[in-house]
């Protein structure tokens, strides 16, 4: 492989396996218990309604604060008065924690909106959680939103582990001087924790999370403001990530080089869909809420034992770049060649959920 100066990691499904599960309802109960407790109370399906609604709210504005810094209308940081119970933004089902957005949102007709656009704004739970006490007339600080939301993570949480070799391979790239940074589709309230439990913070040079930012990948936005952030040039950097839409095709959109890594929780792995309408790669939940067949729990160590999924790499036995990604005798057919990229495939590939084959690619 190329020896590139930074590498720039996806977490969840690519550093982290994790599951995750928002829609049972002890999660509720346990959470409008706590609401209540410090003054605004819910029933459980009072409070699920609710946190829909505003999160639905939430990514609009986030849409719109964005546009207004883009256009110059409005001071960066600016709240547009009113969206956040604005009309005619539809929520499907529960927000898909970890930065998928809200599942169904849509535009309101007339508006000039596209989907697209708004699917690519980010919303900061942390101001759903505070304003769910506010609604009730209950005191909100900073600190009490951020508890919140770490409790609502905890609670609804199944398991977060790091892939077999993840720790080593960062720990390698750092003691050889290389940049190694982490760009996320999440919730700054969820992840930052999670890395810091995990004991990976230490080895990034960088970290950067869209709920921060307002927007998230594959949105040109996300990648430009990274790469201006850290002072990084495209051609300098090897993204390497399991969606083929968010990270594949957003990063090569700007020019750098991939490594798609297939894991049991990719978005659209085994249910033969686009990868953008699939299972979001942090929770379990497929577009409708619903529990996707394929989160069942895969192997933290190897590949899923159900999943018959195809280990490929890029490079051919003589260290050569498989030539346009075709299929390549010695490892198999290349199943990321464009179709499922927007006809930009990636650099190199592993198929099969082995984190130690990507390490390997990485270090050779």
């Amino acid at each position: 492989m190329k020896e590139y100066r930074n590498y720039i990691f996806d977490f969840y499904g690519t550093l982290a396996d994790i599951r995750t599960d928002e829609e049972k309802p002890r999660l509720w109960k346990k959470m409008s218990e706590i609401y209540s407790a410090l003054g605004a109370p819910y029933t459980w399906k009072e409070l699920k309604k609710e946190f829909r609604r505003l999160a639905g709210g939430e990514t609009r504005e986030a849409f719109l604060t964005w546009e207004a810094e883009k256009t110059g209308t409005a001071a960066p940081g600016t709240e547009v008065a009113g969206t956040a119970l604005a009309p005619g933004v539809e929520t499907a089902g529960i927000v898909l924690a970890l930065g998928s957005g809200i599942s169904g949102t849509k535009p309101s007709p007339g508006s000039g909106v596209t989907e697209t656009a708004l699917a690519e704004a980010e919303p900061d739970l942390r101001k759903v959680f505070r304003r769910l006490y506010l609604q009730k007339g209950a005191v909100c600080g900073e600190a009490q939103a951020i508890c919140t939301a770490v409790t609502f993570r905890v609670l609804s949480r199944k398991f977060i582990r790091p892939y077999e070799g993840v720790p080593e391979l960062l720990q390698e790239l750092k003691s050889r001087g290389k940049g190694v940074y982490l760009l996320t589709n999440a919730q700054t309230d969820f992840t930052r924790p999670e890395i810091r439990q995990l004991g990976l913070e230490p080895y990034f040079d960088g970290i950067f999370i869209s709920s921060e930012q307002g927007c998230k990948k594959p949105s040109r936005r996300f990648f430009q403001k990274f790469l201006e952030t850290y002072r990084l040039e495209p051609v300098d950097c090897l993204m390497i990530g399991n969606d083929e839409t968010a990270d594949i095709a957003g990063a090569g959109r700007l020019g750098m080089d991939t490594l798609y890594f297939r894991t049991a929780i990719s978005p659209g792995e085994r249910d033969g869909g686009n990868p953008a309408d699939g299972l979001n790669p942090a929770n379990g939940l497929n577009p409708a809420g619903e529990l996707n067949p394929a989160s069942e729990l895969s192997s933290a160590n190897g590949p899923n034992p159900t999943s018959e999924l195809i280990s490929v790499s890029g490079p051919n036995p003589s260290g050569e770049l498989n030539p346009a990604n075709e299929p390549n005798s010695a490892s198999g057919p290349n199943l990321a060649n464009g179709s499922r990229t927007n006809g930009i495939p990636a650099t190199y590939c592993v198929l099969d959920g082995d984190f130690r084959k990507v390490r390997e690619i990485i270090l050779e």
